[in-house]
This record gives structure tokens, sequence and C-alpha cells, in this order.
């Protein structure tokens, strides 16, 4: 298994709403023309975000913190000079005062379509590839893993063929995993049969207070065993049902997920290394994911080891 760790300068940015089922021909106005003020809302949440790192720093030991398994540490900056990329940020980010939807669960359709833009304009306007790609696979992660996704509805987004070629393929939520409490896990399976890859798209923490399945997450998150880690293992037969029905249609998966869906996508490729695609131009993510103690990467018996990436 191979643990990189990148610094990435993220390109992210907007120009809302589409329709949901016609993700090829959808048509984005200004991301301004819809963005709201900010609440007080979007105010506490912030800087409850913040306290949260604060406390898991504190609560977990170096060895449950991310890390890398080889040096030097690999090392690769993306930019670009497109004003609406860092705008994104300010309105729609993490830290958001506004409307965050980076790590941030919301109920809203509209949100949805919001992605499928942004996912678009990803496609449209960054023509460096191998950029393209990773940003695409970080919205996925941060953004589109916690939005009100429904069986059957569909997302599109920047991919390579089997030929490396990059393409704009229209995906079908295909199956929507629980893994605890109501903790979901997307599999999303691609409409165009040239396609030879799913996706495994693991939301990551959580933080609404007011359902059962945001506090399922922070648990999980506080888990001794390993951050998630009980919760993954409640899951495992659904995981492992799912993956291998991937596999035996001719389109194995690859696991993605931010925060502790990017320790849940480590775990995938730890325990069912042979179910997922084995592709280095298709590797498994994880975004700001904790880290695997050495102790349990032991305990695994030798086996084909599947690719999984660390991006800092």
């Amino acid at each position: 298994m191979l643990w990189t760790r990148f610094f990435l300068l993220s390109i992210l940015s907007l120009m809302p709403l589409g329709f949901m089922n016609q993700t090829e021909q959808i048509v984005c106005p200004e991301f301004s023309e819809i963005a709201p003020k900010s609440s007080a809302i979007s105010e506490v949440r912030a800087k409850t975000l913040k306290a949260w790192d604060k406390f898991l720093s504190w609560t977990f030991s170096m060895k449950n913190r991310e890390y890398t398994l080889f040096y030097p540490t690999q090392m690769e900056e993306f930019e670009t000079g497109e004003k609406k990329f860092s705008e994104f940020s300010e309105y729609f980010g993490y830290f958001s005062q506004i409307k965050p939807l980076v790590g941030s669960v919301t109920k809203d359709e509209e949100d949805i379509f919001i992605t499928n833009c942004i996912l678009r304009l990803i496609h449209d306007e960054v023509s460096h590839v191998p950029q393209k790609i990773l940003t695409t696979e970080e919205i996925l992660a941060k953004v589109l893993a916690y939005r009100a996704l429904k069986k059957g509805d569909e997302v599109a987004f920047s991919t390579l063929d089997p030929e490396g070629k990059n393409r704009y393929v229209t995906y079908l939520v295909d199956e929507i995993i629980d893994l605890w409490r109501g903790m979901p896990a997307f599999g999303l399976v691609a409409k165009d049969q040239g396609i030879n890859h799913s996706v495994l798209l693991f939301r990551g923490t959580d933080l609404s207070l007011t359902t059962e399945k945001g506090w399922a997450s922070i648990l999980s998150d506080l888990d001794l065993s390993g951050p998630g880690f009980s919760t993954f293992k409640k899951a495992a037969p659904k995981i492992e049902s799912w993956l291998k029905k991937m596999k035996d249609s001719g389109t194995p998966a690859r696991a993605l997920g931010m925060s502790l869906g990017g320790v849940f996508a480590a775990y995938t490729t730890l325990f069912f290394p042979d179910l997922l695609i084995h592709d280095h131009r298709f590797p498994s993510i994880g975004f700001n994911a904790p880290g695997i103690s050495k102790h349990l990467l032991e305990e695994q018996p030798s086996k084909k080891k599947s690719l999984y990436l660390s991006f800092s």
C-alpha cells in the first residue's frame, strides 16, 4: 500500500443551477445570483468547526493523525488565476459564513445542482488533465458526499476512459449504504458502458448535532480503536457486497472520502483490496484523513494491495 502526502492548492469554483437528470446539458448562471447573505448560524458553525479541530488535535495521539510511510514526501502545487475559483471558497468553503457546502450536510436540491455546476466548470475551464482530475476528486469527497443524494440521482464529472482520454461522464447513484445509524456511503456507477470503474464515496465527519447520523459520525470520530474503525467493521458486509457486485459487473470501484470518509476509504483498501480496481490512474483517495496505526497495518495478512493516496 502506498501512502503519499500532498499539499494541494485546490481550485474550486461555482456557476450554479442546472437540472439533476440533465447533467451534461446544464446551464449555470453566476453563483453571485444565488449566494445568500451571511447568517448567525453559519458564523456559529465556523467557530464550532475551528474549536472541533483543536479538540481532535488534543484528543488523538500523533500515531492516529495523518502521516506518511514513505519519504521523501511528494509535493505538487496547482494554481489558477481564475477569480471565480477563489470566490467559491469565500461563499461556499469549509469555514464560509454565507453558505458552506464543503464538509457541511445540506438537504436542498439546489445544492446538488450547484455541485453539478462546479464539476462542469472544472471540466470546461481546467486544461491540465491531472489537475482537473484531482480537483474533481476533491469536489466529490468534500462537496458531493455531503449532499442529500437519492438512489437514481445523476451527477456528471471528469474522469478517464480505459484508453486514458479525459471525458465528461454521467454517473448514477446506484446504492446508498447505511454505515451506521444513517451515516451514508454512495455507490456511483457510470451510465456510459465505456467507463470501466465505479466510485464508492464516503461522507466525512458530520457535525449535524440535531440528527442521529450526525451524532453517530461524531462518535465514530472518537472511536478509541481508531477513527471510524468500529463503524467500518459493522458496515463491512454491506460494503463488501456492493464492491463484489461492481467487480462482477466489470466495473470495479475505487473509494473516495474526506476526513472520516477518507479513513473509511483507507480501511476499504486495506480490507478489500481484491475487490477494488487495480489501475494506478484510479487510486482510492482520502482528503484530510486520519492515519491508520502501524499495528492495524501489520495485522492484515499479506495480499494484493490496492493503491491509496492521502492528501492534506
